[in-house]
């Protein structure tokens, strides 16, 4: 859509509601280099997604994709309060790639935050692979940690990127399968450790020989 049609679309499904089980509004909006060069959204186009994102606007909305939006930091922000106030309960897969880019812990933070079993207890699937990966030697160790905690929703597929500033500890631990919640790995990795993510891959499948199946789905 162009930014009208978004509009339009969001204040027709307001008005009306829409018993639509999955939304995809990914690569939204397209418009005129001239308006927009890097094609982002602006801040009333995610305050018009933000406000049908209810249940009295989508009742039955189990999957919301949008990938490749070029949300910014601040659009970020606004879509994880909806999703912490429990604004959408029945939301089973969140996909966001090609979005977040995490400079800094600010729109992570926020993500973070939002992931609760009481605002969303269905949440099994989150995809948040970036072109660059996370940035910072700690944002992926923070992310996964936070994932582990109780209050966050019983995950089952998560998919993420990791660059040059992964810690060779993390990279351990996801090759040995101490995330089996990460099952999709974007991986922009330096030789020396790809290495040690495959060498902590190919350890703990000796040490699971015989049994079916591979920590990840897609590397």
């Amino acid at each position: 859509f162009e930014k009208e049609g978004l509009m339009v679309l969001c204040q027709a499904i307001k008005e009306t509601g829409l018993k639509v089980e999955e939304l995809n509004l990914s690569g939204n909006p397209v418009r005129p280099l001239d308006i927009r060069s890097d094609g982002s959204w602006e801040e009333g186009e995610i305050e018009a997604v933000c406000s049908v994102l209810s249940v009295s606007s989508l009742p039955c909305l189990r999957v919301l994709f949008l990938r490749g939006c070029r949300l910014g930091d601040s659009h970020v922000q606004q879509l994880c309060a909806v999703l912490g106030r429990g604004d959408v309960p029945n939301l089973e897969s969140l996909n966001l790639e090609g979005n977040l880019k995490f400079p800094e812990s600010t729109g992570l933070d926020c993500l973070v935050r939002a992931l609760r079993v009481d605002s969303l207890p269905h949440l099994k699937n989150l995809n948040v692979i970036t072109e660059g990966g996370f940035c910072g030697t700690n944002m992926a160790s923070f992310f996964l940690s936070s994932l582990k905690s109780e209050q966050c929703p019983p995950l089952e597929n998560v998919s993420i990127s990791l660059n040059h500033d992964a810690r060779e500890d993390v990279l351990c631990a996801l090759g040995g399968g101490q995330s089996p919640f990460v099952r999709t790995l974007s991986l922009g990795l330096p030789p020396s450790l790809l290495v040690t993510f495959l060498k902590a891959v190919l350890d703990s499948q000796a040490k699971n020989e015989g049994v079916e199946g591979g920590p990840f789905e897609d590397v």
